[in-house]
């Protein structure tokens, strides 16, 4: 018989995407929860977020080995604490990019003013499936911030594209 029982694995460790939306929970609990505790159990964080354990272990994983968090413990009675909790929050400002988390689509209208728009969807069965969104939401709420004249909008039902492509054209 031929072979090799202990193959010494030369593959690097992949860091993954600690920013994904699963991962992302994770990383909120760190920042809101985890960062007043003493210290915290990978089973605590999968029970809290309804996450995996291996999730949560191989996040930690990276987040160790980039300073951010330490470790104290063995095995099963192992403790983490923040190490430098602002070093989280920057390198996951530095990695988000809204073009990315949100798929973006342009429309175009024959109204000539963005009220008449408004209005028009206001009127319509949209208006229950989006919601006003970055610019505009800002703007609605009396903080205008930019000289845009779009409209942004959120659809909170995936259905309404189809509907808004018979509605807009």
């Amino acid at each position: 018989m031929k072979g090799q029982f202990l193959v010494r694995s030369t593959a690097t460790f992949v860091e993954g995407n600690i920013y994904a939306d699963k991962s992302s929970l994770i990383l909120d609990w760190l920042l809101r929860v985890g960062i007043e505790k003493d210290g915290f159990s990978l089973r605590e964080v999968a029970k809290d977020r309804e996450v995996s354990v291996g999730l949560v272990q191989r996040v930690f994983r990276v987040l160790v080995s980039n300073g951010i968090l330490r470790t104290k413990g063995v095995r099963t009675a192992k403790k983490f604490f923040f190490k430098k909790s602002s070093l989280l929050l920057t390198s996951w400002l530095k990695e988000y990019s809204i073009v990315r988390k949100c798929k973006m689509r342009t429309y175009r209208s024959g109204f000539s003013e963005k009220e008449e728009l408004l209005d028009a969807l206001k009127k319509s069965k949209l208006s229950q499936k989006v919601s006003l969104t970055l610019h505009s939401a800002a703007e609605a709420l009396g903080y205008k911030n930019t000289n845009l004249n779009t409209l942004e909008l959120y659809v909170l039902d995936p259905t309404a594209r189809s509907t808004s492509n018979r509605f807009f054209n």
